[in-house]
């Protein structure tokens, strides 16, 4: 009985593993990113805590006496879907009532600089507990988009302001909330480890 037992979980193990290497292939697959945009952009479904559009970050386009504080809500809009479900950001699509897929209005280095600047922003404005993403560039019909495919964190993930005081943020619907370390803690006690699964949602909701 023992050693039936202990194959069992070795098994659950392997399948749960297994499952993960799966869905993190999924996180990183232009394929799917690009037939979900495509559905989502045309879809009256709106799920704001798993994904959001984007025509621009704001801190491209910002004025430059407004940068600093652009690029530290852009690193918040990113940490608060870690510290809830996890979910997407989706940036080449106008958000309203009618969106619209216009993609990214760069190209060749342009683009890669600009893609690079998300990871550094992130990489300035977020505390020490490390965050699990990917940067996909999709190419819709001509379009380019980018996603940001942020996975559900074990850890609490924080930011830190210009003045180096922490903030938590905390995705609730479409607006983002500055919470308390321990309570988003509570909300953590059976997350594993970071993980995608919130993809398993985008599927049955959207692309099912």
């Amino acid at each position: 009985y023992y050693f039936r037992s202990l194959r069992s979980c070795l098994e659950n193990i392997l399948d749960e593993i297994q499952s993960d290497h799966d869905i993190g292939l999924t996180a990183q697959s232009a394929d799917f990113w690009r037939e979900f945009v495509k559905r989502s952009a045309s879809s009256n479904k709106v799920e704001p805590e798993l994904w959001d559009f984007k025509e621009t970050p704001d801190y491209w386009r910002v004025d430059p006496r407004e940068l600093e504080n652009a690029k530290f809500k852009f690193a918040a809009d990113v940490a608060s879907f870690a510290n809830n479900k996890g979910g997407a950001l989706i940036v080449g699509v106008t958000d309203g009532p009618i969106r619209q897929i216009q993609g990214l209005h760069y190209s060749g280095k342009d683009l890669e600089n600009k893609i690079k600047s998300i990871a550094q922003v992130l990489g300035v404005y977020l505390g020490q507990v490390k965050m699990t993403y990917e940067i996909c560039q999709v190419d819709i019909e001509g379009k380019f988009c980018i996603i940001i495919v942020i996975a559900q964190s074990r850890e609490v993930i924080s930011i830190r302001n210009q003045k180096g005081l922490y903030m938590y943020p905390f995705r609730r619907v479409a607006e983002i909330d500055a919470a308390k370390q321990e309570d988003i803690l509570a909300t953590k006690t059976s997350i594993a480890r970071d993980n995608y699964q919130f993809i398993h949602i985008l599927h049955s909701r959207v692309l099912s």
